[in-house]
């Protein structure tokens, strides 16, 4: 409220130099100019201020938005690398579902009771929801004549099971 007085005043305090300045002491006439050049003086120092304040909000702004800018740009390509990645999901999850067909196709023609395990197992592990190719397999490994007897002795650190194959091949799966 006071700097609004003192704003309106001046005006007044203008004309009335202009009006009675020549009867002024030169003290009282130092006096009203030294006043006037400091309003002068403290206003550049306001305008200096607020436009300082006005360049800074400025510069805030434009990083602000440069920001939103990139973020913007990082959320659309996180976006499109999310749709690629389940793309890419979904084809090799078919790719996986075509290679148990292949195997279990190869196993049915195998002959070898080992090569056919070792396709139906592949089968499996490629495609879990292949049920064929499960079936296939727990029966080709229930079935205790699948694997002829061998003689050969197992590798070191297995026992031998009926004088066949290893116990990791056995018929309880273990």
């Amino acid at each position: 409220m006071i700097s609004s007085d003192r704003d309106s005043r001046w005006p007044k305090v203008t004309s009335w130099l202009r009006t009675l300045g020549p009867w002024l002491s030169r003290e009282q006439s130092d006096y009203v100019y030294a006043s006037i050049a400091e309003r002068k003086r403290r206003k550049q120092t306001q305008e200096r201020v607020r436009y300082a304040v006005l360049a800074a909000i400025s510069v805030l702004a434009i990083v602000a938005g440069f920001q939103w800018f990139q973020a913007e740009q990082q959320r659309q390509s996180a976006e499109k690398n999310a749709v690629r990645a389940q793309r890419n999901e979904a084809r090799s999850k078919d790719l996986l579902r075509e290679a148990s067909k292949v195997d279990f196709v190869t196993a049915s023609q195998q002959k070898d009771p080992a090569a056919k395990l070792a396709y139906l197992t592949r089968a499996v592990r490629n495609d879990p929801t292949n049920q064929v190719a499960s079936i296939t397999l727990e029966q080709l490994i229930t079935r205790q004549s699948a694997f002829p007897k061998c003689n050969r002795s197992p590798p070191s650190g297995m026992t031998r099971v009926n004088n066949c194959v290893p116990s990791a091949l056995t018929g309880d799966g273990w």
